[in-house]
């Protein structure tokens, strides 16, 4: 899955971009990159990781489903009982707001988590195509009850863990 699949590489007039962080394996992602039309090049390289070389179309194009699908999941989120989400504008700070009731909820959890997955990989891909290199996203959960706060984290250096002990801890 490198670059020398491409028979014909000519990457003039290309922007190259890092995807630091995948939540599948590389070959699936790279397969789907290639197949979505969002990238003229997507390969793997020894030096830098994932890389997509796109068109300037290219790149508005995929900031446009990047951005639909986040406001699709934060409006989809504003009617459940038991979990919230929110997004800053730079798309740097997800605010999660979550009901301890949640975890007696294992088929809620499990679509909360996958939500959860979509808006950081969203939030990657934003960042990303908008140039910056030194991707984060700040993860603020609060109690949906309380206010309280329950984490506090910057991924990808730091793991997002919800359980009971969240709770217990405060």
């Amino acid at each position: 899955m490198t670059r020398n699949y491409y028979k014909d590489y000519d990457n003039t007039g290309l922007q190259k971009y890092i995807i630091p962080v995948i939540f599948t394996d590389k070959r699936t992602y790279i397969a789907e990159m290639r197949e979505s039309g969002y990238c003229q090049y997507g390969y793997e390289s020894k030096e830098e990781g994932l890389v997509a070389e796109i068109t300037e179309q290219q790149r508005k194009n995929w900031l446009e489903l990047t951005e639909k699908d986040m406001k699709r999941v934060i409006e989809q989120s504003q009617d459940e009982e038991l979990y919230r989400f929110n997004i800053s504008d730079d798309c740097k700070t997800l605010y999660m707001e979550v009901s301890k009731e949640i975890l007696n909820h294992q088929n809620i959890a499990t679509i909360h988590s996958g939500l959860l997955m979509t808006l950081t990989y969203d939030s990657e891909i934003y960042q990303v195509l908008n140039g910056n290199k030194d991707w984060s996203l700040q993860i603020i959960v609060t109690d949906m009850e309380t206010g309280n706060e329950l984490e506090n984290i910057k991924f990808p250096d730091e793991d997002y863990n919800l359980s009971i002990e969240t709770w217990d801890n405060l």
